[in-house]
């Protein structure tokens, strides 16, 4: 770094430059800035990207394609509540902050069908990561789900009314004390392939 002395201090001589860049999708965002500094003065810099992505929040209804933010996001209950849903977690961690039946992560709504979800990683939740109600072609993939050993959790996944349709593939759950990983009610011929389970094991 250049610098320039003077008879009171040393003087950066020129401009320092503050970048902040992500890539997101093959996409690469960009901000910045620049500073001067000298010798004794502490700058503070703050810079945004606009990432063109949704920040998960609690009680969030979702109606159309949907591109969740990366980050670690204590949410709960979150609702899909139309048709024809994509949802993407980009490198996103959802973790419940409730107990017991309130400890929800997404609950797709009665007989909503044509729904996707993909790459969440869901942590702690007690009740359900994810909850599907008698809705058609309902398909998850590539989603992580976790519980600290030691929480009492009823279902990694519950599962209504799907018939005929591939419904879970290449994930991963990890759930100890749940009563059953994958629970099925009123449905029949429906697809899990490529999964790894590493809790109970158990589909019911």
């Amino acid at each position: 770094t250049e610098l320039k002395k003077n008879s009171s201090e040393v003087n950066y001589l020129t401009p320092h430059n503050v970048t902040l860049s992500y890539v997101l999708q093959g996409s690469t965002k960009s901000n910045f800035t620049s500073i001067n500094l000298t010798k004794t003065n502490n700058t503070k810099v703050n810079l945004s990207l606009n990432l063109n992505c949704t920040s998960p929040r609690s009680d969030l209804s979702i109606n159309t394609n949907t591109t969740f933010c990366p980050g670690t996001f204590t949410v709960d209950n979150i609702n899909v509540d139309a048709h024809d849903i994509k949802l993407t977690c980009l490198n996103t961690i959802l973790r419940s902050g409730k107990s017991g039946s309130s400890s929800k992560g997404i609950s797709i709504a009665f007989q909503k069908s044509n729904i996707t979800i993909n790459g969440c990683t869901f942590e702690n939740y007690q009740y359900a990561s994810i909850i599907t109600n008698s809705g058609g072609g309902i398909n998850i993939s590539n989603v992580s789900i976790t519980v600290s050993q030691g929480l009492s959790t009823t279902f990694g996944i519950l599962a209504s009314g799907l018939h005929d349709r591939s419904f879970l593939e290449s994930s991963y759950i990890s759930c100890t004390s749940c009563s059953e990983d994958v629970f099925f009610s009123g449905g029949s011929n429906v697809k899990i392939t490529n999964n790894t389970f590493s809790g109970t094991g158990t589909i019911g």
